[in-house]
């Protein structure tokens, strides 16, 4: 993670189009601050504003997965997220099945959009893989 940082920073010095290493972290931070719950959109704008990858969904799918449905699957936890949190009466009744299935699903996630960031950073920067798959 940290030699994928400094890729990056490296990259904000030589690259306008990121901006100022400065400018592109309080960026990245007031978008990080919105992960409190990371819907499809606040995710999309996490990554486009702090890489330029405008759409790190497309890296979103996998077999028996489509990437409408990986941003339907996350709106869908998110939501049940905020019921949860917020009280809503009655509360959602949380089956064991769709948990471990939510366990999955969100490391499928990850690891779709680690490769894809991945991918994107050594198309643009040129560069070897920043970190190992």
């Amino acid at each position: 993670m940290a030699e994928g940082i400094a890729c990056l920073r490296a990259s904000c010095q030589r690259q306008t189009a990121l901006g100022s290493w400065p400018a592109l972290y309080a960026s990245v931070k007031a978008s990080a601050g919105q992960l409190h719950q990371p819907n499809v959109q606040h995710v999309k704008m996490l990554i486009s504003g702090s890489i330029g990858l405008a759409d790190i969904t497309a890296s979103w799918t996998w077999a028996g997965v489509t990437v409408g449905e990986a941003c339907q699957k996350l709106e869908n936890a998110v939501g049940t997220r905020n019921r949860v949190a917020h009280g809503v009466n009655p509360r959602p009744l949380i089956q064991t099945d769709y948990a471990t299935g939510l366990q999955v699903f969100f490391q499928q996630l990850a690891s779709h959009t680690d490769a894809g960031i991945r991918a994107f950073l050594m198309n643009i920067l040129g560069i070897a893989s920043p970190w190992p798959p």
